[in-house]
């Protein structure tokens, strides 16, 4: 279904290099609230599908304090106040996710269809996230916040995401970067760079801080655990060097462009600094915490990166730029899907639309 979605996306995106759509926003949501529905209504789809189906039912309360952040137990208990369905639970969360998250990401870039490309081809496949979906949703308007300096707006998202999934706090004081200028950028980066073998330190700090309101789950135990789930190190290292590389060879591109004004050379430069710690966070999860690779990397690596990709795509002028980029772009959406594991988990797809009676088995 996610590999359906993602062609006609990718198609889309192709046909806008040739020819601007009248109706964007009928033509993105055309594409959007189909997956959303067939998304919230799977049935045991993903890895996180039970922990999360047992805590909906009652069956998991020690959840509560030790795994599940308080802003999701609020929402859950809500959801509960009205109903026991959980397919009415998992549709309210793909709703969420996908129109909070597609539809920030399509505004921010100009109503951009290369963005929402290579979104739809990698973030659907977190879906089982329940709670980081939810946080990355808020990341999003937090992101146009920033972009609208807009603090107390900026403030009361970030907040209602942490609250949802702890890791958003990583990137809480995002706000004060937007906008600077380049050398600036240059050694933010450079600091975060010599700052990394103090990661593990802010583990400390991050419990300390989830404790503060009643969330004790251990953070400390994920520390030097993540060389143990990656298979070559060099071949990632490789791919999101050369990631950030060719993401910087089109932003400058793209500034050059008489398409871009300066406030949109800022967002570029913005987003590619954001875009640029997938890096960080690669080694970091490699040989420092794990999960940080896959959990935090997916701000930055998944998010941040739509939107550097729609703001470089709408600020290009050349069409045979375009082209080109849509090939890098469509190359990163593929070798994304190359390196996905547990595919048995949706393939066939179960939904209560069809193949509900299937019965999988659960990693």
């Amino acid at each position: 279904m996610i590999e359906t979605f993602t062609i006609f996306s990718g198609l889309i995106a192709l046909l806008s290099i040739r020819k601007e759509f009248n109706k964007k926003l009928t033509l993105f949501f055309l594409i959007v609230i189909p997956i959303a529905l067939l998304d919230g209504l799977r049935w045991e789809m993903g890895t996180d599908w039970a922990p999360y189906y047992d805590f909906f039912m009652g069956n998991e309360q020690g959840m509560r304090q030790t795994s599940f952040d308080p802003g999701f137990i609020i929402y859950t208990d809500i959801i509960n106040y009205f109903t026991d369905n959980y397919s009415v639970y998992l549709l309210s969360i793909s709703l969420i996710t996908y129109c909070g998250t597609f539809y920030g990401v399509f505004l921010l870039t100009g109503k951009n269809f290369l963005s929402i490309y290579y979104l739809m081809g990698t973030l659907p496949w977190y879906a089982g996230s329940l709670r980081q979906m939810i946080a990355v949703a808020f990341f999003v308007w937090a992101l146009k916040a920033i972009i609208e300096r807009k603090l107390l707006k900026y403030i009361i998202l970030m907040s209602l995401g942490v609250s949802f999934h702890a890791t958003l706090f990583v990137f809480v004081f995002s706000y004060i970067f937007f906008g600077i200028s380049t050398l600036a950028y240059i050694w933010l980066l450079t600091s975060i760079v010599i700052a990394v073998p103090l990661a593990p330190y802010l583990m400390h700090v991050l419990q300390a801080v989830t404790k503060s309101y009643g969330f004790t789950k251990d953070f400390v135990q994920f520390i030097n655990g993540g060389a143990l789930h990656v298979s070559s190190p060099f071949l990632g290292f490789s791919r999101k060097i050369l990631t950030v590389l060719g993401l910087f060879v089109f932003s400058i591109i793209a500034m050059s462009s008489n398409n871009a004004d300066y406030d949109k050379q800022k967002k570029i430069k913005f987003f590619m600094a954001l875009s640029s710690l997938t890096i960080v966070f690669y080694y970091i999860g490699t040989y420092q915490i794990i999960h940080v690779a896959s959990r935090v990397d997916l701000y930055v690596g998944l998010i941040a990166t739509s939107i550097l990709i729609g703001l470089i795509d709408s600020s290009i002028s050349i069409k045979t730029n375009r082209v080109i980029f849509y090939l890098f772009v469509s190359s990163l959406v593929g070798v994304f899907y190359y390196k996905l594991m547990w595919m048995d988990l949706f393939h066939p797809y179960s939904s209560i639309f069809y193949n509900y009676d299937l019965n999988r088995l659960l990693h």
